[in-house]
């Protein structure tokens, strides 16, 4: 066992990347550092946060660091670069990076911040161009910066927002969905943005009964996909949703 010292305050966040062999850990002396995970050594401190640092983590393919402050998020390089700020304009609860299916490289980072009254954001890292204007004429500069792509919401079944907290989130490279929880005990899953819906179902053939009840179809029945886990079930063991257009097997409907 180790004990690493560096901090002046409480500790509220401390997460891992096997990938790089770091631990990031965060707290209310508005710092996070980064210690090596083999030597358990510090290597370098993440500073001028406006606040405390309540939420960090790591993007085990590119390295990223992310650090949140309040609304505040702020994406590091591996090296201790400050690489953008960006300000989410809610307290951010929870952080969490899509990595892709087996830590694939994508084109475009995405982030995932949850945030107060059942609000989620989820982010894009794209460079930006800026115009600098000086004496003379206006240059134009290339840097990284945060795009937003969607906004959602927990929501009850009569439509209505929900006023809980986000305080939990998940996003499954291997199921390409991401999972929610809020301060009332409640998970939500959701289809990520950059994928088809069509892209995690199982496949026609590779079922001819329907996974809850067994029964066998018949040669002309349906083969009904639940919308969040892809498996195939007949009509009586499944669920609409809210928008009636898609349907869920009984136990993600109930889940």
């Amino acid at each position: 066992m180790e004990c690493l010292r560096g901090h002046s305050a409480k500790i509220n966040c401390v997460t891992n990347s096997r990938s790089y062999s770091i631990i990031v850990s965060g707290s209310d002396d508005q710092t996070c550092i980064i210690w090596d995970l083999n030597r358990m050594k510090y290597v370098r401190q993440l500073q001028n946060h406006e606040a405390g640092v309540q939420f960090v983590a790591v993007n085990d393919t590119t390295g990223d660091i992310a650090t949140c402050s309040g609304p505040v998020i702020r994406i590091w390089a591996i090296n201790g670069d400050l690489l953008l700020t960006k300000n989410t304009s809610h307290p951010i609860l929870c952080c969490t990076f899509y990595e892709g299916r087996q830590n694939e490289w994508l084109d475009e980072d995405m982030i995932i911040t949850g945030h107060k009254k059942g609000i989620m954001k989820i982010w894009n890292k794209t460079l930006v161009e800026q115009k600098l204007a000086s004496n003379i004429n206006e240059k134009k500069v290339v840097k990284w910066g945060l795009s937003l792509r969607h906004q959602l919401k927990h929501e009850n079944r009569l439509g209505l927002t929900s006023s809980s907290d986000i305080v939990a989130l998940l996003a499954s490279g291997t199921q390409r969905v991401l999972y929610s929880g809020d301060s009332l005990g409640k998970v939500y899953t959701w289809v990520l943005p950059d994928v088809k819906t069509e892209s995690h179902w199982m496949p026609d053939n590779q079922t001819d009964n329907c996974l809850k009840c067994g029964t066998k179809f018949a040669v002309y029945e349906r083969k009904i996909h639940c919308k969040t886990c892809g498996g195939i079930y007949c009509s009586g063991c499944t669920q609409p949703g809210i928008d009636r257009n898609s349907r869920y097997c009984e136990d993600c409907f109930e889940n």
